[in-house]
């Protein structure tokens, strides 16, 4: 959805009820998509937009942008802004907000460069009949000031605008290295990508395959999945096996008490997938005859020598 909003070729009537449900959010028009609002932020927004708010908080970290003029910087939001940090996390004051300091536009003088004092802030916050400390206003706005990049701090104590605010967009792109590309312009499978490498972990049967096999590169576990001609159900058993899911009477013993970990076959070691496979007493005679049998079809030209 806020992809399609992004894209400006494409002029939706259903557009005016997200940009709609923004203002709630946010309180600062279109510039709420730099914010990672809250669920406390949306009261008066229907289910379906504090989902989609939601969901596109959790791209934000992913876009990437710049603001290369000062009314670019103004437009920015001032808290909940994940380019505007302190100690590790987005700033937010429920007082200023309330009083109505939504983007930073609203910390800056009129006719003049630079950030208005912090008792312009305890004043308008006292106007809408509550309290703040002209301390707490101080630190807050040195907060906001040192946590925002170094780049938007020189635009706006160096630039003289005058009071008009014409529109100057910021162009969000998501990708990496040469591969960046406008977030309007976006496939829905290149989002699924660039979210899903921050969900997958490494697979738990890494840790048990390093540490059985000396030397093992754990990249080298998963190639190779696909083999031609191979029958669905060898396939599905490599996946299994590689996964460390086979139930052999080690796992099984687990969670049923009457079975035991010694194999069933040899009755001595226990029954993991090395031994099952590998390590079994009774694998040797099966292992010699099967070295012949590949012998004797490489002589018959059936298989390719490795």
């Amino acid at each position: 959805m806020v992809v399609k909003y992004l894209n400006k070729e494409n002029e939706f009537l259903w557009k005016i009820f997200l940009r709609e449900a923004l203002e709630k959010c946010g309180g600062c028009g279109d510039s709420a998509l730099f914010m990672k609002i809250r669920m406390v932020d949306m009261s008066g927004v229907s289910d379906f937009y504090k989902e989609v708010v939601c969901a596109w908080g959790g791209v934000l970290p992913k876009v990437k942008y710049e603001c290369r003029e000062v009314k670019q910087v103004w437009k920015q939001p001032i808290f909940l802004n994940p380019s505007i940090k302190s100690e590790g996390g987005c700033i937010f004051n429920l007082p200023m907000w309330r009083a109505g300091f939504r983007v930073i536009r609203d910390l800056v003088y009129e006719f003049v460069p630079g950030f208005m004092r912090s008792q312009v802030v305890v004043d308008e916050v006292k106007g809408r009949e509550m309290v703040m400390g002209a301390g707490t206003a101080e630190r807050v706005m040195e907060s906001i000031k040192e946590g925002m990049p170094s780049e938007w701090r020189r635009l706006i104590e160096g630039e003289i605008e005058g009071g008009g605010r014409s529109e100057c967009e910021v162009t969000m792109h998501m990708g990496e290295g040469g591969k960046m590309c406008e977030v309007g312009k976006l496939k829905a499978n290149a989002i699924y990508r660039s979210l899903a490498k921050g969900k997958v972990r490494r697979p738990a049967a890494e840790k048990v395959w390093v540490r059985v096999i000396n030397g093992l590169e754990v990249e080298g576990i998963w190639g190779n999945l696909r083999v031609k001609g191979n029958s669905v159900e060898c396939e599905d058993f490599d996946y299994l096996l590689r996964h460390n899911r086979i139930f052999n009477n080690l796992i099984i013993s687990m969670f049923d008490e009457e079975v035991k970990r010694e194999c069933d076959v040899c009755r001595t070691g226990v029954e993991n997938c090395m031994h099952e496979f590998v390590e079994c007493s009774e694998l040797n005679g099966f292992f010699v005859r099967m070295k012949e049998l590949i012998e004797r079809c490489w002589r018959g030209g059936l298989v390719r020598k490795m």
